[in-house]
């Protein structure tokens, strides 16, 4: 298929392109596998929201349910089915808060720290500012973590390890397709 940068320009960043493309080569082009991208994107979304204020922030079920409810009328392609970055981006963040107050709370769970640096590096690749927002709210949280005691030190090194893992993952895509000098030229330089 095509290569962004390379083959044809955008001014965001590709994953959520890259990922309604894959879709589309596996179901067909149709509009129809637009609009589930759209609702499974909302349901999990949604559900996170919910999993976010209810077990993480402890705010109980109605106020939890609400802050759902909120997410969806919030949220301008659920109310319009339009594919856009925000849903898939604010699902990274909100996952990857949960994977650090999960580390947080767990100093020998590395894996959580791991999977948070995972999410906000994926959360880039769906919007720039969000997702280098995340990973500076991820790093300002493991160092935090960090000076709290010897234990969680490792814990900033394990999140960096999972940004760097999905940013590797992504750098040599775009070397191995000849569209590394565009895509740093559209995704930072501009």
């Amino acid at each position: 298929g095509q290569v962004p940068y390379r083959d044809f320009f955008i001014v965001t960043a590709p994953l959520t392109y890259a990922l309604l493309g894959l879709l589309m080569k596996l179901f067909g082009p149709f509009y129809l596998v637009s609009r589930i991208y759209v609702a499974v994107q909302c349901a999990l979304l949604v559900a996170t929201t919910y999993f976010f204020c209810e077990y993480t922030l402890k705010l109980g079920k109605a106020r939890s349910a609400a802050l759902a409810v909120f997410q969806t009328i919030w949220a301008p392609q659920m109310m319009v089915g339009v594919i856009w970055y925000d849903n898939d981006v604010t699902f990274l963040v909100l996952l990857a808060g949960i994977f650090l107050l999960r580390a947080w709370s767990q100093p020998k769970g590395m894996r959580w720290s791991f999977l948070a640096g995972i999410s906000c590096g994926l959360a880039y690749w769906f919007k720039q500012d969000s997702g280098a927002g995340a990973v500076a709210g991820g790093l300002a949280a493991t160092t935090l973590m960090a000076l709290q005691d010897r234990l969680t030190r490792r814990h900033l090194f394990i999140f960096v390890a999972g940004v760097a893992a999905v940013f590797t993952a992504a750098l040599l895509y775009f070397v191995a397709h000849g569209a590394f000098q565009d895509m740093i030229s559209w995704t930072v330089l501009r």
